[in-house]
């Protein structure tokens, strides 16, 4: 299955559930409008100098008519990049996603999940976009994700400017 994705980057400080991210440096928001559902999703992160930290996410959601509001906060943050960055640069990261889902003033479910992540920086060079004759130099990042468990490997091409592909194996 394939999907694509845009991501804004978006100040921080202007989003509307900053507070519940102290010392979040950067944001994301990732606007989806798919058949009966809309609304915009905003990821928190933190810069510290040597790291980028995953510290969660907020979103609202309309489907159909109803508003569904969720919470994702990862404890302890997720290393998401070890920096600076280069060839043979390895880093791993282990964290709980806990979740929340609320309709209306009532929450309505939640969840915990245990997460494993190793990432190793294996290779460097110039990448092509998908869909696009642009290429841009990137690294190769290998990553092993552990589900359960269970490993599931994949890779993330990221740029100097920002452009980033993702993708992990599954054995169906």
């Amino acid at each position: 299955t394939q999907s694509f994705q845009v991501l804004h980057s978006v100040s921080a400080a202007s989003t509307p559930w900053i507070a519940n991210y102290p010392g979040a440096t950067h944001a994301f928001r990732l606007d989806t409008t798919i058949s009966v559902v809309s609304g915009s999703i905003y990821q928190y992160l933190q810069s510290s100098g040597t790291q980028l930290l995953n510290m969660g996410a907020m979103g609202r959601m309309t489907i159909f008519i109803t508003t569904v509001e969720f919470r994702v906060r990862v404890i302890p943050n997720e290393l998401v990049y070890r920096l600076p960055a280069s060839v043979g640069t390895t880093w791993s990261t282990d964290f709980t996603n806990w979740t929340r889902i609320s309709l209306g003033p009532d929450s309505i479910g939640g969840s915990l999940h245990t997460h494993r992540a190793r990432y190793r920086i294996d290779a460097a060079g110039t990448m092509r976009l998908p869909g696009s004759s642009r290429s841009v130099y990137a690294l190769r990042i290998r990553k092993v994700n552990f589900y359960d468990n269970n490993p599931v490997g994949g890779y993330i091409f990221l740029s100097r400017g920002g452009a980033l592909v993702q993708f992990e194996t599954y054995d169906t």
